[in-house]
């Protein structure tokens, strides 16, 4: 995810939350880059959003006008439905 950030958001500062639980690890990607309100799902996205859901976590995308927030959700081993 930060790679996007990187690679297309034009962002001067990208921050990352880390939440571990009992169920497994909360992942928050932001940025202040230019938005993703047009934003199409390339391949690196949907290469993500595919490994997580083979592990039983998920991946959503919350577009801006200025900046892009990324959040994840990865069970731990073993709790996955």
């Amino acid at each position: 995810l930060v790679t996007n950030v990187l690679k297309h958001a034009r962002a001067e500062n990208v921050w990352v939350d880390v939440v571990a639980t009992s169920e497994g690890v909360a992942l928050k990607v932001r940025d202040d880059g230019c938005g993703g309100l047009g934003l199409r799902e390339g391949h690196g996205l949907a290469g993500v959003r595919e490994r997580l859901a083979a592990l039983g976590g998920w991946l959503a995308l919350s577009p801006g006008s200025s900046g892009l927030q990324a959040s994840v959700w990865l069970p731990h081993e073993g709790t996955a439905p």
